[in-house]
């Protein structure tokens, strides 16, 4: 409920690079006191919750938690995986609002297998971004919207101060 009180901007990405149709809201500069407080007692406590499920302390990577809008049927997150290439590297998605039916997140497992997480508000999925292969692929309802919360995380102490986008590369 409090990240849908976040004014995120209608202006979509540019369409090239690695997503289409898409609005990226990256936390914190161009946010309100309130949002930035909202923003970062999520991410602490979605912290706490999957070090306990991973049985490993888990450190924010920089300070950026960002927010995505998927516009309709055309939007979409192409295949990758994210910068360093590392399994240190944790990607936490949090689905907290949809309209109409929205793409799931796809994987790759290590075989090539396809498998996709479908999304209500509320549900989340953690997954080491910089070894596995995912995306956001296509749906077939012109009017959905998909709002996500993304964070990374690092097992690793020293990699705690790099500040690139996830899927910058």
């Amino acid at each position: 409920e409090r990240l849908n009180k976040i004014k995120i901007p209608e202006k979509k990405d540019v369409p090239w690079f690695t997503r289409r149709n898409t609005t990226t809201y990256q936390c914190c500069e161009n946010y309100n006191k309130e949002e930035r407080k909202t923003i970062h007692e999520i991410v602490d406590k979605i912290k706490v919750k999957y070090e306990r499920h991973i049985g490993k302390k888990l450190y924010n990577i920089g300070t950026k938690a960002t927010i995505y809008v998927y516009h309709g049927s055309t939007s979409q997150h192409l295949w990758h995986v994210d910068p360093q290439n590392i399994s240190e590297i944790y990607n936490l998605i949090l689905c907290f609002k949809k309209e109409g039916e929205i793409s799931p997140l796809q994987c790759k497992d290590n075989q090539g297998n396809k498998h996709s997480i479908h999304f209500e508000p509320g549900d989340a999925a953690m997954f080491k971004g910089g070894t596995t292969i995912h995306q956001v692929p296509p749906n077939k309802d012109d009017n959905s919207k998909r709002y996500v919360l993304s964070v990374k995380f690092t097992s690793d102490k020293n990699l705690t101060q790099n500040s690139n986008n996830m899927c910058t590369y």
